[in-house]
């Protein structure tokens, strides 16, 4: 199967390689190789050179954001398609580290993706590390770094290349989208299913039995619940009233500091704990730091 290769720049300003991605956090961009640069062989390579998976975007590697929750999930949708695809002979379903060509120098890693047989002849599967064949159905699991361009820009990838079916799942809300053109998508409730379409005809699963099934994931808490209440005490100064934020940092208070400033002299921590002082002093005073 011929590969189509595009002439790509390489970016001489850091505004320019930014605007050449779809909002993507700047800590997941590879600068190794330059930008520019990166081929389908670093693309291959990066679990082993860099520790995590990789996709290329316009010549530029970007690490696909990792999570063990959204792998889980993955896991147990994986086996359910993979199970039913198998019992009604429609095709194969993909793990979340298959590279897939979805374009001219755009290899994308869906956490999940079916294929039909259809789509191969005689079933004869190609030889290569990265399927160049756009899956059928793409399956997108929502990490907290994957931005709403970045979703935007892979589900326009996956439907120029022929996918019929675009899910992308949002395991913090246990909500999904279901697209069947770029544009629109359908919110799939909790209490709702996920449909196969025509893609998977018959195929249905609720989310909430996906959900319960990966298991119910802990409510992550904020470091400080809530605020204690502020003393004020009339027989006492403003300045001696015990601030309700203080009392949290000081309930919250990271020990490593601690035990820093056992480290230090005894005169060393009565300069830190003077200059601390006057600078809560102007804080309190002013309502900004001094």
């Amino acid at each position: 199967m011929a590969i189509e290769t595009t002439a790509i720049s390489i970016p001489v300003t850091v505004a320019e390689l930014l605007a050449r991605l779809p909002d993507i956090p700047a800590e997941r961009i590879q600068l190794d190789p330059p930008p520019g640069t990166a081929t389908e062989d670093d693309v291959v390579a990066s679990k082993s050179r860099y520790s995590r998976l990789c996709e290329l975007r316009n010549g530029v590697l970007v690490a696909k954001p990792a999570g063990w929750y959204e792998s889980r999930l993955a896991a147990v949708l994986i086996s359910r398609l993979d199970t039913f695809a198998k019992n009604h002979d429609l095709g194969f379903v993909l793990a979340p580290d298959a590279p897939i060509r979805v374009g001219p120098g755009q290899i994308l890693l869906p956490d999940i993706s079916f294929f039909s047989w259809g789509r191969f002849p005689n079933r004869i599967l190609p030889a290569g590390a990265i399927l160049g064949l756009t899956p059928d159905l793409a399956v997108e699991i929502k990490s907290p770094s994957n931005t709403k361009a970045e979703m935007e820009f892979k589900r326009a990838e996956y439907f120029a290349g022929g996918a019929a079916l675009v899910w992308e799942v949002d395991a913090a809300h246990r909500t999904a989208l279901v697209f069947t053109s770029p544009a629109h998508g359908n919110v799939v409730s909790e209490s709702e299913s996920l449909d196969g379409g025509s893609v998977l005809p018959g195929f249905a699963l609720r989310l909430a039995e996906w959900f319960d099934e990966a298991g119910r994931r802990e409510t992550t808490q904020p470091l400080s619940p809530s605020l204690p209440p502020a003393r004020l005490d009339p027989s006492l100064p403003p300045a001696e009233w015990l601030d309700p934020v203080t009392e949290v940092y000081k309930r919250d208070v990271d020990r490593s500091l601690l035990r820093e400033n056992l480290k230090l002299t005894v005169e060393e921590r009565i300069s830190k704990a003077n200059a601390l002082h006057a600078s809560l002093t102007g804080w309190r005073g002013t309502g900004k730091p001094s």
